[in-house]
């Protein structure tokens, strides 16, 4: 019986990822996956086809190739306070696209938490709102 409820309950588990995943890359907004260390998890294909840069791209300082100069110190500021004090943020920030052009995004970042109340991970969404 354990062992029935076991397998069910990763059923339902591979079941809600599937469906997380499809919503994640039918979405024309950028989504980052961050763990709670602040290393990238999951890009969707908005992300890897706008940035040029594959997830194992993004998690070697990628970000510091897709963040403008001029907004990557901020950037990095909110997110290291984000960590810090466990709540999300949104701000406004330049992305560079493949073709090297930037352009404005507004960009949330949410914590996800355990049952327990400690960040599993973070989910950023950025939205192209360039023109």
């Amino acid at each position: 019986v354990e062992a029935d409820l076991a397998r069910e309950e990763l059923l339902q588990l591979a079941a809600s990822e599937s469906r997380y995943r499809i919503l994640a890359e039918a979405m024309p907004s950028l989504l980052l996956v961050i763990d709670a260390d602040g290393q990238h998890e999951y890009a969707n294909g908005a992300m890897l086809n706008y940035t040029g840069l594959t997830l194992a791209e993004l998690r070697e300082n990628g970000m510091a190739r897709v963040v403008h100069e001029a907004d990557y110190d901020t950037t990095r500021e909110h997110f290291v306070q984000a960590q810090h004090s466990g709540s999300g943020y949104q701000h406004e920030v330049r992305l560079r696209g493949r073709d090297g052009q930037f352009r404005w995004f507004l960009s949330k970042v949410a914590p996800v938490r355990h049952t327990d109340g400690r960040i599993d991970r973070w989910i950023g969404v950025a939205a192209d709102m360039h023109d």
